[in-house]
């Protein structure tokens, strides 16, 4: 009997939260027809509108819709559009009750144009909550739905499978086609021994694209601590070709920078000559361009080869055009053609300030 009670009360509750948006609905339709802007009284309540939304739970949501379904003297983009509203705002707790809805209502928000929003964010949502679950309605509904199960969708089922299911996670992106979205599964391996495992887990599998998986642990161990990606790169035990792979994924803006000297040390030692110049170069002009003293105090200790060539004449290159004096002394410290491409970028950055210096620089050099 109680619970009799409270689930009625909870339905004149969602029922009455639905009168007050249908009547504010029936006004907005109103100040649209008549061009008149929204006045504070009416964004107010707006506001009290979302609070009233935000504390239904998701059997209230669901009747919520179906009273926005059966208000037929709401313009159909209306109602359309409360049903989306409902459904976004839905999918943040409770996303598979979202995706019911939606799959009922996807007639009517086809109308205007926020299918593809609403699905997006509902499965990314129920992804990562129960991936299976989400995977079943994809498998259930992806050629009724095709245009909606985009790539970005799959994608996050992928990275929520593999919180659980490793194995079926890289079955999918095999059955998907989407090796280029590998980055989803290595980020949901956390630790040492799940990124391990999930290395070890590629290499077995057959024409797996082991490359991709090595990029996107690079790209997400860089942001870490040098020392524990190095720890791990020991037990990786990785091939030449796997070590440029990853190399490949340390490349690119990254937030952590207190760590890019070792990282090209550790490029001088393991990776072949081009693509140590290549890595060098990239990470010093990232280097340079978020603090210059101390990529430029790095390169004073650094220890001479390739790399601190290549780091050098990166470095050159990026600071020339507000410090060309201090580009201008590293550039004479590298040889043959590499200085003097090096020095003619410098050259011509310090035109820019004071043609005379420049032009001084460039007879120093014979770079006329």
């Amino acid at each position: 009997y109680r619970r009799e009670r409270a689930r009625d009360g909870r339905q004149e509750q969602a029922k009455a939260v639905a009168a007050k948006l249908i009547a504010f609905a029936r006004r907005m339709e109103e100040f649209e027809e008549s061009g008149e802007p929204q006045d504070e009284e009416t964004q107010q309540e707006m506001m009290e509108v979302i609070r009233l939304l935000l504390d239904l739970d998701a059997i209230q949501m669901k009747q919520l819709v179906e009273e926005f379904r059966s208000a037929e003297d709401l313009k159909d983009e209306t109602r359309a559009g409360m049903i989306g509203f409902s459904i976004m705002m839905l999918a943040s707790e409770h996303p598979d009750t979202a995706m019911s809805i939606f799959t009922e209502s996807s007639d009517m928000l086809d109308e205007i144009g926020v299918q593809e929003q609403v699905v997006g964010m509902a499965l990314a949502r129920w992804a990562a909550k129960d991936p299976l679950e989400a995977l079943d309605w994809i498998r259930q509904n992806e050629k009724e739905h095709a245009s909606l199960v985009t790539e970005d969708t799959k994608a996050a089922v992928l990275g929520g499978i593999a919180q659980h299911d490793l194995t079926t996670a890289l079955d999918l992106a095999d059955e998907w086609g989407m090796d280029g979205h590998m980055d989803r599964v290595v980020r949901s391996a956390r630790t040492s021994e799940e990124r391990l495992a999930l290395l070890r887990a590629v290499r077995e599998r057959e024409g797996a694209d082991v490359g991709s998986v090595l990029h996107s642990l690079g790209n997400q161990m860089r942001s870490e601590s040098f020392e524990e990606a190095q720890a791990w790169l020991e037990k990786a035990e990785m091939t030449g070709e796997e070590k440029e792979g990853f190399a490949d994924g340390l490349r690119g803006w990254n937030q952590n920078t207190a760590d890019t000297g070792e990282w090209m040390e550790w490029a001088g030692e393991n990776l072949k000559e081009g693509k140590v110049k290549e890595l060098a170069g990239s990470m010093m002009a990232e280097w340079t361009q978020r603090d210059f003293r101390a990529a430029g105090e790095w390169l004073n200790d650094a220890e001479e080869g390739v790399m601190k060539n290549a780091a050098v004449a990166s470095y050159a290159k990026t600071v020339a055009p507000y410090e060309p004096e201090v580009a201008a002394d590293w550039a004479r410290t590298l040889d043959g053609k590499v200085r003097e491409e090096a020095s003619r970028h410098v050259y011509r950055e310090w035109k820019k300030l004071d043609e005379s210096a420049a032009a001084e620089f460039a007879r120093k050099e014979g770079l006329e």
